[in-house]
């Protein structure tokens, strides 16, 4: 499967340039261009992307602020900047919602460079989360096993205390609710 990436500038030049520069990594790479910060954030709603390229300065909504609702909304993307701004301190706060910062113009190097770092933290990152979901499910799993084949009889009670429970929202002193007002206290007998 080929590795997404959206890039977001408000200058089209900018992005026909980035495409001229990129077309040969076109076979490994799925690269989307759009004009707008809202833009971004409507295709990313539609696909999912491994990497966003942001231009800080835009008319509306900065890079900064893409940025930042990108974390928000999508955390495992990595977000690179590219900017034709120097100002020191302007490019620190950017920094916060960002994993690199590279400036305009930029080499073809460069720019396939961060790209493909940022393209391996991506895949470190989901790869972490695809296993710790797994070791949970099976963690779970076994878990489950295991109280079945000790105690049959305390496992199932406490399978149908689960069910009430996901029934009836809890409230104080250990008894639930139901929609039609009714009141259940669970009262458990440990041999």
């Amino acid at each position: 499967m080929k590795k997404q990436i959206i890039f977001v500038d408000d200058d089209p030049l900018v992005l026909q340039g980035l495409q001229r520069m990129l077309r040969h990594m076109r076979e490994q790479w799925e690269m989307e261009f759009v004009t707008s910060g809202p833009a971004a954030l409507e295709r990313m709603a539609q696909h999912s992307f491994d990497v966003v390229v942001s231009d800080m300065m835009m008319p509306g909504r900065s890079g900064a602020e893409l940025l930042n609702e990108v974390m928000q909304r999508y955390p495992q993307t990595i977000h690179l900047i590219l900017s034709g701004h120097a100002d020191k301190e302007l490019i620190m706060r950017w920094v916060g919602a960002t994993h690199q910062y590279l400036s305009k113009p930029c080499t073809t190097e460069d720019m396939v460079q961060a790209l493909t770092a940022g393209l391996k933290q991506y895949h470190l990152i989901t790869a972490e989360r695809e296993l710790l979901e797994k070791t949970l499910t099976g963690t779970i799993k076994l878990l489950t096993e295991v109280l079945t084949n000790t105690d049959a009889r305390s496992f199932g009670l406490g399978q149908r205390i689960r069910d009430y429970m996901r029934l009836c929202p809890a409230v104080p002193n250990r008894a639930a609710r139901c929609q039609r007002g009714c009141c259940v206290t669970l009262r458990v007998r440990v041999p």
